[in-house]
């Protein structure tokens, strides 16, 4: 067999045996805002500000203080997640319906709410 055959082949398999991942119910782009409801911008918070989030496979990242915290979309549309950034634990929570997602996240100094549309 020769080199172009064996690559044929080989590139045929590949794209017959590599399964589809299968979208969740609330994977998509929501953009919307993000509202600081505590600590304001005086407090080191930061303003908030427009902004969209991204699903993909039932969870999304947010980056707080340079880092990322991974938050995850449950079956209902429920999120929720926490991490730990420097010395703060971070946690959210919020809910996906109807296109629209809501979360609330926080630390011991700052708190932001999101509010977005699927687009």
């Amino acid at each position: 067999m020769s080199i172009a055959t064996r690559a044929f082949a080989l590139s045929a398999l590949l794209a017959i045996g590599t399964p589809a991942l299968a979208a969740g119910p609330f994977d998509g782009t929501y953009s919307g805002t993000l509202t600081n409801t505590v600590g304001g911008g005086g407090g080191g918070c930061g303003e908030g500000g427009a902004g969209s989030r991204t699903v993909n496979d039932s969870k999304f990242e947010v980056r707080w203080v340079g880092s990322g915290i991974t938050l995850n979309v449950a079956a209902d549309g429920t999120i929720d997640g926490s991490g730990t950034v420097g010395r703060s634990l971070v946690s959210a929570k919020g809910k996906i319906a109807n296109g629209v997602m809501t979360y609330d996240i926080n630390s011991q100094r700052c708190a932001f709410r999101f509010e977005g549309r699927k687009r």
